[in-house]
């Protein structure tokens, strides 16, 4: 798993970017502390600082360790309250998210229904521990297709709704049926449900149940993944859970997709760090009960491979951490050619990153990316170049 020649990059990030990566963790070590505070010293643009955090949904976790280690008051007084009320704010909508998963969960049993808590809903007590730490936008769930339409019934009668939340109006947008069917058909998991609360820092909940996790419609993973899972407890309550292999490998499955397929690129949720810190906490709260020849084994079988290698080798490059080395031996593929690449929307054509890693991992958008595929496709149709 040899880094390439976007190593270098890390040398020339900026403080701003150097700083997030570092206090992104549950736990800092003593080097990373004083890291933290040399950058604090010299200054940083904060506005910067909290649009790259709150890009890649870190805020509420990199606040503890700053407001800490900020005794020099680098940090404006009235920045730093916004980071302690995004930090209690999504405290307070995790615990009652909790509440929330709990009465699902004791609902999907009572009614006979497997449904298996995925990324967050799961992360949280179990890796997070700190319900303020880690965004969580909805609660996620696996499911069988056969289940759909019982998983749907279950929640309308909970008070749940296929739809969005409408901000402007302060209301559940409530989709047609017909919506609903055509959202099934063209992605991996049911249409959102949503339901209003009275909560000034959570206006809905919302739930979402997958079964397709990569989007190929092979169902190898999804139907692999199910079928290991294991009798648990979340929050008191009954429920079946992935195992210890095959939760990090959904994690990796979830980055990769996601960071390598246009349609999040149009929206900016292609890559977060998040997403990389989930991994990175969760193989770090494993290391002892982790076989990575059982991993690398496990991953061919749910065909996953290529996820747990993407996640892998830029984990390596953002965090540097020494585990990462530990899988390298066990793994089938080596090389770039699965790193450059991305899935577009329409035809599933790959399409190769004109930007390095580094650029699109700090970018606040790469939809530039979509636009200059689109500018050199004209181009070509007309006969001429960009």
């Amino acid at each position: 798993m040899k880094q390439n020649s976007e190593d270098h990059e890390w040398s020339i990030l900026s403080s701003e970017q150097r700083l997030m990566v570092l206090a992104s963790r549950i736990h800092l070590n003593r080097e990373h502390e004083e890291q933290i505070c040399s950058i604090l010293e010299d200054g940083i643009a904060i506005d910067y600082f909290m649009a790259l955090c709150i890009k890649h949904k870190v805020l509420p976790l990199v606040t503890p360790h700053l407001i800490r280690l900020d005794s020099n008051k680098a940090i404006k007084l009235e920045y730093k309250k916004v980071m302690n009320h995004a930090y209690h704010g999504n405290r307070m909508k995790n615990e009652l998210m909790a509440k929330e998963l709990r009465m699902v969960l004791n609902k999907a049993n009572e009614s006979g229904l497997k449904i298996i808590p995925l990324k967050g809903a799961w992360l949280i007590p179990n890796i997070y521990k700190d319900a303020g730490l880690r965004i969580s936008n909805d609660l996620d769930f696996l499911i069988s297709l056969d289940q759909g339409q019982a998983v749907s019934g279950m929640l309308q009668a909970m008070g749940y709704t296929p739809g969005h939340y409408d901000w402007a109006s302060d209301s559940i947008a409530f989709v047609s049926e017909e919506e609903v069917i055509q959202w099934k058909d063209r992605s991996g998991n049911l249409h959102p449900h949503m339901k209003r609360v009275d909560n000034g820092f959570s206006k809905y909940i919302g739930v979402d149940f997958s079964y397709d996790v990569d989007l190929t419609r092979n169902f190898i993973a999804s139907n692999g993944l199910q079928e290991r899972a294991i009798q648990s407890k979340l929050y008191d309550a009954p429920a079946v859970c992935l195992n210890t292999v095959d939760f990090l490998i959904h994690l990796a499955i979830h980055l990769f997709k996601e960071a390598s397929h246009e349609r999040w690129v149009k929206i900016d949720q292609d890559i977060n760090l998040i997403k990389f810190c989930d991994v990175r906490e969760y193989i770090l709260a494993h290391l002892e009960q982790l076989d990575w020849s059982e991993l690398a084994k496990r991953s061919r079988e749910l065909a996953a491979e290529e996820a747990i290698y993407y996640s892998l080798y830029y984990l390596k490059m953002i965090f540097n951490d020494p585990f990462v080395e530990m899988i390298q031996d066990h793994l089938s593929i080596s090389g770039q050619e699965v790193l450059r690449h991305y899935v577009t929307s329409e035809g599933g054509q790959e399409k190769t990153w004109k930007k390095s890693f580094f650029e699109r991992f700090f970018s606040l958008s790469n939809k530039d990316e979509l636009v200059s595929d689109k500018m050199e496709l004209t181009a070509a149709n007309q006969g001429g170049a960009v």
